[in-house]
């Protein structure tokens, strides 16, 4: 069995760091009061913004741009679609009202 390379296993840090910050980021999302949601959202707009900017002009390979644009945008809809504890908790009032009740 051969060793894998630096290259792999700075791939595989980087991956899994990755993941890990999106459960992160996705519980953050989701422990947020909806202000607290939309005040993230437009953070994340200008931050990512000046992130992009940097990057364009800071001669870095356009994979990594590419990256970036798509992590960027997968972020933002996974902000818009997150639901706080309070739609969670209406969702599961209204799930338990439309139940049947249980026939003893």
């Amino acid at each position: 069995m051969r060793k894998p390379v630096l290259a792999e296993t700075t791939y595989s840090e980087i991956h899994g760091d990755v993941i890990a910050m999106e459960c992160f980021v996705t519980a953050l999302c989701q422990a947020l009061s909806p202000g607290s949601r939309k005040v993230l959202r437009k953070e994340h707009q200008r931050t990512t913004e000046v992130a992009r900017t940097l990057l364009l002009n800071s001669g870095i390979p356009d994979g990594v741009i590419d990256a970036f644009e798509r992590s960027v945008q997968r972020q933002a809809d996974a902000m818009s679609r997150v639901q706080g504890p309070e739609a969670r908790k209406q969702q599961h009032i209204d799930q338990t009202a439309a139940s049947p009740p249980d026939a003893k």
